[in-house]
């Protein structure tokens, strides 16, 4: 070998080269190979045997001077080399098992006593999830853990024991990876006090974990901003990285905005841009969630200005991504097509192609596009998406599964059918497997699913799917909530479809009432279940009545 390492597995290994014959006494040449013997018990017991057959050897070669001095020269060359093989294979030994014990660094935090607490915690949180949930969740963590511990094994071992990676580069590799390591904490800890819907959350959340590649990605870690250089600042950073990463696994609804404002006063506090940005960005997400529009888009774009002056482009991309969802989320087409386009722009000078952030980019782009009903834009959206998941994450993953069923729509309304239900068979079949029947993403996927089937014209298997999704909606998310409103809709233009348009009426009222509670009066969404009511009063000879819905 090139190197003591290559050596030494050159040796464990049996691929050793043979020593060279020449100049080399056939009793010195026998001392050797057996100390570089593969199996361990054929080797010399201990360096002091080793040296004593040496020593042996040489007053029995007393032939003439030159071999007594050759012999003497061969001591000092094994012997010296035996030790330094010994040592450096010993120090290589430590350092093998050091990454081993830092592979195992979440064992506290996941193991048999924490699994029996959390399956505890959620048979006990009365959600309708928890009976067929908890096989699924205990599957997901240990997925999580495994990445992570592999991960971490990996950046070791290649800092550590290969001495290929830089070491600035592995100190920040684990820096990103304790983090991840806090998200977890979190997240399991939110799991121990479980309540009700919030277990709905919890699947979402576990499915939205960043992998633990990203931590070895080099361009990846370059891109993370440095802490400050004044040591006490740079302690009150870091903890305050951990708090938020903490924070990012937690799923507790009610907590949600309140704990993502605390953490923002404490980085204003501290005055550290890039953690006011970090902070201010999980305020958004907060407000977006509790569906405060107005709240969620001035933090997020308090979020992009301070990244990007900070030269932070990924989360300034992260930013607009989600400036863009809350703009698709308001029916803002236009609005959301800008902050998109304004991602790629920075986007177009990022050094890593695929990172999260574009890939969150990607998602929000086709969803404005199929909002706005550039069809075509919204399946390339779709497409770049499922490049960058596949990139990082397993072909099973729910991830997946959900891009493919928002594939599903924008080609079925492209009139591409068969390629529409290619794709939501392949991402209903992902999103069966990987959550509990009553979940919300879930009822999603049968809702696209049936929207597929109705543009088909195909109206008997789009219903029993759009009442599933319905039931499901119900029970996870409560009555009042829109996409409660949305099912009601669906279901009333499947049966104006079918031909029922008298037991349509009901579910068109039933839509209206819903989002006339939760939507602003002039939201788009408003038009929809109005002229399906239009139409059915129409095709009932009640055409005066319909004049005031359409």
């Amino acid at each position: 070998g090139d190197s003591l390492i290559e050596l030494r597995f050159a040796v464990l290994n049996g691929r050793r080269r043979a020593a060279p014959r020449a100049g080399v006494p056939r009793w010195l040449r026998a001392i050797v190979e057996r100390g570089l013997a593969v199996d361990p018990q054929e080797r010399w017991p201990s360096m002091a045997a080793l040296l004593e057959a040496v020593e042996l050897g040489r007053r029995r070669a007393r032939r003439r001077r030159l071999g007594a001095v050759v012999s003497v020269l061969g001591l000092a060359v094994v012997g010296g080399w035996a030790f330094e093989q010994h040592s450096t294979a010993r120090d290589l030994d430590r350092r093998v098992e050091a990454c081993a014990l830092e592979s195992h660094g979440l064992d506290e935090r996941w193991n048999d006593e924490a699994r029996r607490r959390i399956e505890a915690a959620v048979a006990a949180s009365a959600s309708p999830l928890a009976a067929d949930g908890w096989p699924l969740l205990r599957e997901g963590i240990d997925r999580v853990v495994a990445d992570w511990s592999a991960a971490r094994g990996r950046l070791c071992t290649e800092a550590e024991v290969d001495r290929t990676r830089p070491r600035d580069e592995a100190d920040e590799g684990r820096h990103c990876l304790d983090e991840q390591a806090e998200v977890l904490v979190g997240f399991l800890g939110a799991l121990e006090r479980v309540e009700g819907q919030d277990l709905d959350r919890a699947f979402t959340v576990l499915g939205q974990l960043t992998p633990a590649g990203v931590c070895l990605d080099a361009g990846l870690l370059a891109q993370r901003p440095a802490l400050p250089e004044d040591e006490r600042e740079r302690e009150r950073a870091a903890s305050l990285r951990a708090a938020i990463a903490r924070y990012d696994g937690e799923f507790l609804g009610d907590a949600g905005l309140d704990g993502a404002k605390a953490l923002l006063a404490e980085a204003e506090e501290l005055g550290y841009p890039p953690l006011i940005a970090e902070a201010a960005m999980r305020v958004s997400r907060a407000s977006l969630r509790s569906g405060d529009f107005t709240a969620a888009a001035s933090h997020g774009e308090r979020a992009f200005l301070l990244a990007g002056g900070q030269a932070n482009d990924a989360l300034a991309i992260d930013a607009a991504a989600m400036l863009g969802q809350i703009a698709y989320e308001q029916a803002e087409h236009e609005t959301g097509a800008r902050w998109v386009a304004i991602g790629r722009m920075l986007a177009e000078r990022s050094p890593v192609e695929l990172s999260f952030p574009e890939i969150h980019l990607a998602q929000s782009s086709a969803a404005v596009a199929l909002g706005r009903g550039a069809l075509a834009e919204a399946h390339d959206g779709y497409l770049e998406t499922l490049a960058g998941y596949r990139r990082w994450l397993p072909a099973e993953h729910v991830e997946i599964g959900k891009v493919l069923m928002g594939d599903c729509i924008a080609e079925s309304k492209r009139g591409r059918q068969v390629q529409a239900e290619q794709a939501c068979k392949q991402g209903l079949a992902i999103i069966d497997r990987s959550l509990p029947r009553l979940h919300a993403n879930r009822a999603l996927a049968l809702n696209n699913a049936a929207v597929m089937y109705l543009d088909a014209g195909e109206v008997e298997p789009a219903l029993p799917l759009l009442r599933e999704c319905l039931e499901i909606y119900v029970a996870t998310r409560g009555a009042d909530h829109p996409d409660v409103g949305l099912a009601h809709h669906n279901i009333g233009i499947a049966l104006l479809d079918g031909g029922h348009p008298a037991d349509s009426l009901p579910e068109f009222e039933a839509a209206l009432d819903n989002w006339t509670e939760r939507l602003r009066e002039d939201h788009p969404m408003f038009a929809y279940p109005l002229t399906g009511k239009g139409r059915a009063l129409v095709e009932l000879g009640r055409s005066a009545e319909a004049v005031a819905p359409l």
